[in-house]
């Protein structure tokens, strides 16, 4: 796709990823699709009811899309972050995966869970968090090898699946929090940091990371971590050396909300040096952030450049992922013999851990 060719309006669109209401394809979606050229969709559990109507909805909402196949994303991390858990495979939380402590077995239930969502016509899992945690049903626990051990495993089994793994809540807000103005002045391996699980899955190709919207602590900085150039350009892309998409948290969250409305948020995320926007099912909002940006840089606060950098990541991972490809629902191809063994397996080994 020549970039360089499409409006200010399709260029935006692109950096966006909406929430949706109900569990088919309705026409404030359509309009954001036609008519804003969005080219991202989240699908939560309100929108989830089994694996034949999300394929239903995610072939409906592709072919809407313009300019460039939609990522379309589903948090399916496992235990309560599972968005879907009727007609598919059942995978356990992170920390009964972190209490069983076999990587292979974690990147098995990983692909098993990825190839289902991709025939459901999802491409994108919010998943895994890296945070370390003792008690956290979504740390894979506080040990910092083991997690990222586990999350590059985790990593393995969606991309063999084909499904893009987003990495969530960096720079960590578990029990261990990196020291953010230590690690821009430190010099060798950061193996006793809360970064290492991050360092680690970059080095595992992680193309999407998603920035947490908490207060870091051990930072002079006051605003939220995904509006904090400090974190997201200083700390993951310049000292990191991270070139992939990064992405925000849902800007709805209240963290954000008691500092600044959504579309001023949007708009400073972006300045932050964020690419992929994660907005809140609201259509009144969704459209107030797409005007935002595209005053942002009418006005000049935005570059055009600025916006144009984004959207070559994206579209780098659209591409890796083959995302324009649809698919035929097929109802065979969900909890086969071996996934329910191994979701078995997996039930047995959690209680024996």
């Amino acid at each position: 796709m020549d970039i360089q060719a499409l409006t200010l309006e399709e260029k935006i669109g692109q950096l966006c990823m909406i929430g949706i209401e109900g569990e088919s394809l309705q026409p404030e979606t359509e309009n954001l699709l036609v008519n804003y050229f969005v080219g991202n969709v989240i699908i939560r559990d309100k929108n989830t009811r089994n694996p034949k109507q999300i394929h239903r909805l995610t072939q409906n909402l592709q072919s809407y899309a313009k300019n460039a196949a939609l990522l379309i994303a589903m948090q399916q991390g496992g235990g309560e972050q599972n968005s879907l858990t009727k007609g598919v495979t059942l995978n356990p939380n992170q920390h009964t995966l972190g209490k069983i402590n076999n990587r292979l077995y974690t990147r098995q239930i990983a692909q098993v869970v990825g190839e289902e969502m991709r025939e459901m016509g999802v491409n994108m899992n919010l998943s895994p968090s890296l945070n370390l945690s003792e008690n956290d049903p979504t740390s894979f626990g506080e040990n910092i090898q083991y997690t990222a051990k586990h999350g590059v495993e985790t990593i393995r089994g969606y991309h063999k699946a084909n499904v893009v793994a987003a990495l969530q809540d960096f720079p960590g807000v578990g029990d261990l929090q990196a020291h953010i103005n230590a690690s821009l002045t430190h010099i060798g391996p950061f193996r006793k940091s809360a970064l290492q699980p991050f360092i680690q899955a970059i080095a595992e190709d992680a193309h999407v990371i998603s920035i947490a919207n908490e207060l870091t602590t051990h930072t002079d900085y006051t605003v939220p971590a995904v509006l904090s150039d400090v974190i997201v350009q200083k700390l993951l892309r310049e000292k990191l050396g991270y070139e992939g998409v990064i992405m925000t948290d849902n800007l709805q969250d209240e963290k954000i909300t008691t500092h600044h409305p959504v579309d001023e948020a949007a708009v400073r995320a972006l300045e932050a040096g964020v690419d992929l926007l994660l907005l809140p099912e609201s259509n009144t909002e969704q459209i107030a952030v797409l005007e935002a940006i595209k005053l942002a840089v009418e006005t000049g606060r935005l570059s055009e450049a600025r916006i144009e950098e984004s959207i070559a990541r994206i579209l780098h991972v659209k591409e890796t992922f083959a995302v324009k490809e649809l698919v035929a629902f097929d109802r065979d191809q969900f909890r086969k013999q071996w996934s329910r063994k191994l979701e078995n397996l997996l039930e047995e080994k959690a209680v024996e851990a």
